[in-house]
């Protein structure tokens, strides 16, 4: 008899033992719920599994009317590849762009400093159903939590784009517009130093305004072409102030094309044989200067 007695007692014990067990796993699972950092959503009993997002664009100085490229491709996720990305520009006005393959582009239009944003998301981000503002943050935070969805990103450090004033001249012509010996000066464009291949200016379909070439001076701009491409510059000059040329340079050093005449516009064109980085040579014929815009077309 007392055998069955304290086995009596027990059983409401056990379930007391049992309810506090389960309060005090919950209670760690809150907790453990509440270190997760923002943006680092998941479910009970997961654990976080944040992307690392890399950053990489073709320049961070440029002049107004110049395409950026933004590249995240480098970004890497421990169970898959990221599911999506966004990219934020930083110039008011400029649209986000949202997109799986990871890359994405904008052209400047106004002088200033700004921060080029890009936002990696987990594979299991179902990212369709997020609410991002103009910099790739989700605003609708409250909201996925309430429904339990699981959204880990990472936030790529930002690139700083500096957007240069272009000068309104670069070029002091003085009373007889010579640059033969006279007093006359030159003054080095905001894209200076671009005297080597190797320092070459990233540059892509555009135009581009206030650029000078000065004593025995050359400007490079490089391009990334593929096969079939048909690449067109122009290239605006005052012949009077000086007479300017350019030559077009394959991957391999080699010259494939050149524009050169004695008139205001001189047009260089090529049809891409062979993908790859392509160089853009703008000189001053016989060492001459000169101001000159550039407008590129890549079909």
């Amino acid at each position: 008899m007392r055998t069955g007695r304290r086995a009596a007692r027990s059983e409401p014990r056990l379930l007391a033992v049992a309810r506090t067990a389960l309060a005090v796993a919950g209670a760690a699972a809150a907790a453990a719920a509440a270190a997760v950092a923002p943006g680092c959503l998941r479910p009970r009993g997961g654990s976080p599994n944040a992307p690392e997002a890399v950053l990489v664009v073709s320049a961070n100085t440029v002049l107004p009317g110049t395409r950026v490229d933004a590249d995240g491709t480098g970004s890497t996720d421990a169970d898959g590849p990221p599911a999506a990305y966004c990219f934020s520009f930083g110039e008011p006005g400029s649209p986000i762009v949202i997109n799986t393959t990871g890359t994405a582009s904008y052209t400047y239009q106004s002088p200033g400093t700004y921060d080029l944003r890009m936002v990696v998301f987990d594979d299991a981000c179902p990212w369709m159903l997020l609410t991002l503002d103009d910099e790739c943050q989700v605003s609708n935070e409250d909201e996925l939590r309430r429904a339990n969805v699981v959204c880990t990103r990472a936030l790529a450090p930002p690139e700083s784009i500096e957007v240069l004033a272009p000068p309104e001249s670069g070029i002091d012509g003085g009373a007889d517009g010579s640059f033969d010996g006279g007093p006359t000066l030159c003054f080095p464009d905001a894209l200076e130093p671009n005297d080597t291949r190797e320092t070459a200016t990233p540059s892509s379909s555009g135009f581009i305004d206030g650029l000078t070439i000065c004593d025995m001076d050359v400007d490079y701009f490089s391009y990334q072409l593929g096969m079939g491409d048909l690449f067109r510059a122009t290239i605006n000059s005052d012949p009077t102030l000086g007479d300017l040329d350019a030559i077009l340079i394959d991957p391999d050093g080699m010259f494939v094309a050149i524009a050169s005449s004695n008139e205001s516009t001189d047009i260089l064109e090529h049809d891409v044989l062979t993908g790859g980085v392509y160089a853009l040579e703008v000189f001053g014929f016989g060492g001459q200067r000169g101001a000159y815009n550039l407008d590129v077309s890549i079909f």
